[in-house]
């Protein structure tokens, strides 16, 4: 029938997916007897593998979406499921297939599936209103003056308070080349989306490298995400006026004028998983990403989760100074207002 897909049982085994291996021995011989394993170092066999995985998931996607398509007549999809925290296949939707308008939640794996709970009950059970947009990741507490006054004084630590939080972050970014943020409502999700975030100057292929040592520890291959002002995206990345990318959530390329000057954030092959910052959406971050613009004439931060490989992103103040005093960061801002600094 069309739009279905059979899963060969001599490769996997059927039932729980909680196992270990779902794989069978079948599939190891036919991968060269070899079974790759976290924490095993890329090499020649691992990039292969991993590419062939990447390839044949997406013909799978792109028939099921080219059914769905034909079923409906459709333009838009709406895409959830863990898939499709596939950034580099979320950016083909619309070339890959006739879909015009795709939209990918902040959480499209199991942890959104609690979202759409509590929002089934507030308008099927409950009676209110639906929402006329539903769009924000901005949905976890945030901390106030006072909490983090408390926070800072319970534990003796020295801060101070900045007149102009973003012209200011921004000048320490051009400078110092990494700040930490634990600023307002905590994202919900897997992206840390400029409220408990890293934030680096993109200009320099070393700030990756300076992040990698101080804090993420993780591959040197893998690249960080840019963040720009959604009102100008299409000046920096091959995408048309008007687009947008929230949650970073689909891969995009750099504009090849443009690879030079931000090596921190364009990956081997040129693209870049670019997040579009709207102002009524998160206008403090927008004004930092602003304002570093008029320091350095781009308007264009490195964005990354604040938070040490293998740990939750940080929730309260209290774990983010942990993290940052058990890290190699050198700057921290709380709450928009409180840098906290290492001497």
């Amino acid at each position: 029938m069309t739009g279905l897909f059979e899963l060969d049982q001599n490769f996997y085994k059927p039932g729980d997916v909680a196992q270990p291996h779902v794989f069978r021995q079948r599939l190891v011989d036919l991968l060269g007897g070899r079974r790759g394993e976290a924490g095993d170092v890329p090499d020649t066999w691992t990039k292969k593998v991993t590419v062939a995985m990447q390839k044949v998931s997406e013909e799978i996607a792109v028939h099921m979406l080219d059914h769905l398509h034909n079923l409906t007549g459709c333009p838009n999809v709406v895409l959830g499921g863990g898939y499709f925290m596939n950034c580099v296949f979320n950016g083909k939707v619309t070339r890959l297939t006739d879909f015009k308008n795709v939209y990918i939640p902040h959480a499209p794996g199991d942890n959104g599936n609690s979202i759409g709970a509590a929002l089934y009950l507030a308008h099927n059970v409950f009676g209110e209103s639906r929402m006329p947009r539903y769009q924000t990741s901005f949905l976890g507490p945030s901390f106030g003056k006072e909490e983090i006054e408390q926070v800072l004084e319970r534990r003796n630590i020295a801060c101070r308070k900045l007149e102009d939080p973003a012209r200011d972050i921004a000048r320490l970014l051009s400078e110092e080349g990494v700040v930490a943020v634990c600023n307002g409502p905590m994202e919900f999700g897997e992206r840390a989306l400029g409220n408990r975030s890293i934030l680096g100057d993109p200009r320099e292929a070393a700030t990756k490298d300076k992040i990698n040592s101080a804090i993420k520890y993780r591959e040197a291959y893998r690249p960080f995400a840019p963040a720009v002002p959604a009102a100008r995206v299409h000046e920096y990345f091959e995408v048309e006026p008007g687009y947008r990318c929230p949650y970073m959530e689909k891969v995009v390329m750099v504009r090849e004028e443009h690879r030079p000057n931000l090596g921190a954030i364009t990956h081997v092959d040129g693209s870049a998983r670019a997040q579009t910052v709207d102002p009524e959406e998160n206008g403090p971050f927008h004004d930092i990403i602003e304002a570093f613009g008029e320091e350095t004439g781009i308007p264009v931060v490195l964005n990354t989760s604040f938070n040490v490989a293998g740990e939750p992103i940080v929730h309260s103040p209290d774990d983010a100074l942990s993290t940052f005093f058990n890290s190699g960061l050198t700057h921290l801002v709380l709450g928009h207002r409180y840098l906290v600094e290492k001497r």
